[in-house]
This record gives C-alpha cells, sequence and structure tokens, in this order.
C-alpha cells in the first residue's frame, strides 16, 4: 500500500476507530526532543511528581513505602526525596504484584505483560491500556530518526509470536499489508530460510530493516558470504541486544547504510535511541533514567546498574525499578543533532548468544525468553549449550511450579530446535558475569564471531 495512504488516512482512521491516541502523543514528543535541557528536566519533574502523587494516593505498595519513610508527595517537591525512595526489584513485583496495580484504574484498563528479560529472569506485569498509546508513539519518534515513519515500507528481523492462533496470524498479515510491513522471524536462522529472506527483500526492498542486534549481524554475514549486495535499505534500526563496534561494522558494510541503535525493555518500552550523530539519546520525557554506582549518581566515564522510572504507566507503576542492565553514564555536553535529550554512553552486556543445531541451524535465544513468558513458578533461567547435541536449562522455580510443564517445555523446543537432548537443573540461584550481567544463553559451541 502506499506510504502516504497509510500515513495520511489508514493509521488516522485506525485511531479514530480504536479510540487510541498514538499521533496525539507523538506531536508532544516530537516537539519535545528540540527543547532546551533545563525545559525538558522541568517536564520531567513535572510528570514524575504527578507520578509519584498517584502512586501514594492509589497504590498501595508505594504508599506503604513512602509512609515508612516519612514521605508525603502532597507535602514535599519530588527532588526532595526521590532519590531516598527504595529501589523496586524484580522479586517486588513478584511478591507483590496485587498491591502495585493502582486502585482507581479497573482491571479492563490493565492488560497483562511478560518480560523474559536480558538477565533470564521471569515476570509478569501490567501496563494501563492509556500508557501503550504512549509507548507506540515515543517508538514512533525514535523509529523517525532512522527514516522508518508511518507508512515507510520496512522488514523486521524479529522473534514471532509463539502460539499464535490462526485467526491471530490472519490480522497479523493484514496489519503488515496496511503497515507495508515484512515481518521475518528470526527465531530460526538456517541457510536455507536466510536465502528465502534474501529473495523476499529483494523484491520489497524496505527502506528501513529493524532486527535483535545477533539476529542482524547473522543474517549480514550471510549476505556478506553470498556476494548479496542489492538489499539497500536506508537506514537499520538495532534492538533488544548490546550492539558492539564489531557488529555494527558487519551489518553497516553489508547493507551499505547506517545502523542505528535501539535501547529498550518490555516493562517500559524504548529508553534511549540513537541519533545521525551516533549518540544514545534516553527519551527522558517519556521515562526517569539513572545510572547508580553504589547507589549513588554516576560519574561521567562510570559504569554502573540502570535503574527506569517509566512516567506514564499509572496502572502499575514502576518507580525506581531495577531493569537488570549496565550502561556508562555520559557527560551532560550538547549533541550536534540538536536535541536537547540528555545522552547515556553506551549499554554494557545484554548479548543472547546465538544457539545451533546438530544440522548447523542457527536459532536466537530469545526464543526461549518468549517460551517462558508468563510460566507460574519459573524465577529466572539459563540456557547453556555445550555441544550441538545438548541443551542444559538452570531455572530458579518458585512454590507455584508445577514440574508437569517441563514435558511440554521439552517437546516445543525439539519441535523448535530439532532433535536434541535437553538437561533440567533446578538452582537456588544463577551467579553472575564478571561483568554483573546473568546471560540467558551460553553457547560453547558456535565459533562464528557475531559481535
Amino acid at each position: 500500500m502506499a506510504s502516504f495512504l497509510v500515513q495520511r488516512i489508514v493509521y488516522p482512521l485506525y485511531q479514530l476507530v480504536s479510540g487510541r491516541r498514538i499521533l496525539d502523543h507523538w506531536k508532544d514528543f516530537e516537539r519535545n526532543q528540540w527543547l532546551l535541557p533545563q525545559e525538558i528536566q522541568t517536564l520531567q519533574i513535572n510528570r514524575l511528581h504527578d507520578l509519584l502523587l498517584h502512586a501514594y494516593q492509589h497504590v498501595r505498595f508505594y504508599h506503604l513505602r513512602m509512609e515508612s519513610a516519612g514521605i508525603n508527595p502532597d507535602s514535599h517537591p519530588c527532588q526532595e526525596f526521590f532519590y531516598d525512595l527504595p529501589l523496586l526489584a524484580k522479586d517486588d513485583i513478584l511478591t507483590h504484584l496485587d498491591e502495585l496495580t493502582a486502585d482507581n484504574i479497573s482491571p479492563g484498563a490493565l492488560k497483562l505483560n511478560a518480560s523474559g528479560g536480558s538477565t533470564g529472569h521471569t515476570l509478569s506485569f501490567y501496563n494501563d491500556r492509556a500508557s501503550l498509546d504512549l509507548r507506540s508513539a515515543i517508538t514512533m519518534r525514535g523509529d523517525r530518526w532512522a527514516g522508518l515513519d508511518i507508512g515507510t515500507p520496512h522488514a523486521r528481523l524479529w522473534g514471532a509470536p509463539l502460539d499464535m492462533k490462526p485467526q491471530q496470524r490472519l490480522i497479523n498479515r493484514f496489519n503488515n499489508y496496511l503497515l507495508n510491513r515484512m515481518w521475518l522471524d528470526c527465531f530460526r536462522l538456517s541457510e536455507q530460510r536466510m536465502a528465502e529472506y534474501a529473495r523476499k527483500l529483494k523484491r520489497f526492498q524496505p527502506q528501513v530493516l529493524i532486527g535483535y542486534a545477533t539476529a542482524l549481524i547473522t543474517f549480514a554475514n550471510y549476505l556478506r558470504d553470498n556476494k548479496i549486495k542489492d538489499i539497500r535499505p536506508k537506514g537499520i534500526i538495532s534492538s533488544a541486544e548490546t550492539l558492539l563496534d564489531k557488529g555494527r561494522e558487519t551489518i553497516e558494510l553489508a547493507f551499505g547504510c547506517k545502523v542505528y541503535d535501539r535501547y529498550g525493555c518490555r516493562e517500559a518500552g524504548p529508553l534511549a535511541c540513537e541519533c545521525s550523530e551516533g549518540k544514545l539519546h534516553i527519551n527522558a520525557d517519556y521515562v526517569m533514567f539513572e545510572v547508580l554506582k553504589n547507589g549513588k549518581t554516576a560519574l561521567p566515564g562510570e559504569t554502573g546498574e540502570v535503574v527506569i522510572t517509566p512516567l506514564f504507566n499509572y496502572g502499575m507503576p514502576f518507580i525506581r525499578y531495577r531493569i537488570g542492565d549496565l550502561g556508562v553514564a555520559a557527560e551532560p555536553v550538547p549533541c550536534a543533532c540538536g536535541r536537547g535529550l540528555p545522552i547515556i554512553e553506551r549499554i554494557v552486556g545484554r548479548t543472547s548468544d546465538m544457539l545451533v543445531n546438530a544440522r548447523g541451524e542457527l536459532f536466537h535465544g530469545e526464543y526461549f525468553t518468549h517460551l517462558f513468558y508468563n510460566q507460574a513458578g519459573i524465577r529466572q533461567f539459563q540456557v547453556l549449550q555445550p555441544d550441538r547435541d545438548h541443551l542444559q536449562f538452570k531455572l530458579v522455580i518458585g512454590p507455584d511450579f508445577d514440574i508437569r510443564i517441563i514435558q511440554l517445555f521439552e517437546t516445543k523446543i525439539k519441535t523448535f530446535v530439532g532433535p536434541i537432548s535437553v538437561a533440567w537443573e533446578y538452582v537456588k540461584e544463577i551467579p553472575p558475569l564478571p561483568s554483573g550481567k546473568r546471560a540467558f544463553t551460553v553457547s560453547q559451541v558456535n565459533e562464528k564471531e557475531f559481535l
């Protein structure tokens, strides 16, 4: 479908029928990015205060937490107490899920979501539907930096939703057509499948390609090895994993265009996006973003823990949430792109290993985060592959874990991967790597250097 029709007719009509407000929010975010840094900071503080006041009045967990700390947002500016609030851990959410939802937002306005997490933690949580519109709008803003506007022909080298019903698959295909989008499942990346994807992309010629970092690198290596040079998007968006310099170079050489990195999480959506100058801008009008070292704000150049407070999820606020990632703080200097949004130097860790089966077919470790979404009793997981014939799973389980589900997992894994031996180990904890990260996939087989 023509881009003009999608942008001017189809998408606005969809909003009108569905009652969503994505375009309105997007226009606000578009204006915000060009504000002066101090103006963006003022906007952020005002939104943060509104969120904290709401949490104090309507979310039992935060009301009790603030009361015990002697904090009352009604009578104090948030700058005076925000950094004294305890950090929110994943275990807090697992233990207090019901107490973390707002009592003034109806259950029908909440959408159950889940994260496998870059560290292998599984987590169920809620987003209110209004915040999902804002998430779509902030995503749209970052996409436009890479040349992806509403209706722009684009392809996604992304994970396929599991267990999708026939009606859902039909709706998904219809949405792809309306949005000028081609969806390519990156969970399996065999030579045969990548050859098929190359043929499709030659015909479709997307202006933008979006994908997991390791999936993009794997496909870029395939194009290089097979001397395929006629897939030429104008921009590529790498997301879901850390993009290192060598991986960026591999992708840019294969496709002949710039790669734009994007950092986010399932709990909150896009947190930072790369501009044309190569700087990773924090979406400060959408999220409060902290980098902490030993509990204090990290100095420029220091590596610290990423802690976020999304400013719009009133249904289930995440206040000072320990996302499980590490980042390097940046100098507060203006960017040549002209945006007033602050910068983070880089994100450390968050790489998913590609795994391989006995036939030499590659598949993406992100598959397992989707497999374990919303699975009761699974607190954390790690997948290890010592050789092509074996997968070893470590699980940290809770009291509501039902061991009978393991057989279902094995069936799905073997259907997806192919014949392979699967072993399960139940552990009390999964120790971190020297970097402080807990890798959720670890492959000792595939020696091809992805990053």
